[in-house]
């Protein structure tokens, strides 16, 4: 659920016309699914031996929040959190091609449709938009 989520926003940002966040989007992805997930659980999992600490903080302020690594991800926590790190990527882009977020009826889709309608009839057939049961696009004349 949470990588959903995640991959929701992630789509929504890969789709969005600011190249910051498109860039960011597209970063993410294309890191986190080249990323083989034992490769992942591993750096999630031993996390606290680069950061023995994690602190939210102001600079040169004291410390707002503060905890020991070791505390906070837990084996099933760290499990949770690379899990979701992976799913978000797949989820925000399955197949560029048929992504469910783009606009319906754009591109190559619209235009098949178009000149199939406006296809002539064929010698002895029945018209294009006939089988179909619309009516012809008219020709010009």
């Amino acid at each position: 659920m949470l990588g959903f989520v995640l991959g929701t926003v992630l789509a929504l940002a890969r789709l969005s016309r600011n190249p910051l966040f498109n860039g960011l989007a597209w970063l993410y992805i294309w890191f986190f699914r080249s990323l083989p997930l034992p490769v992942l659980f591993i750096i999630v999992y031993n996390l606290s031996q680069f950061f023995p600490t994690l602190a939210l903080k102001i600079p040169f302020l004291p410390a707002l929040f503060s905890t020991e690594t070791p505390l906070l991800l837990a084996p099933l926590v760290a499990g949770v959190v690379g899990l979701t790190i992976n799913e978000a990527a797949y989820a925000a882009e399955p197949d560029p091609r048929r992504h469910p977020l783009r606009r319906p009826g754009s591109g190559r889709g619209r235009q098949r449709a178009r000149s199939l309608a406006a296809a002539p009839a064929a010698p002895g057939g029945p018209a294009a938009g006939a089988a179909l049961d619309r009516p012809r696009l008219r020709q010009p004349g």
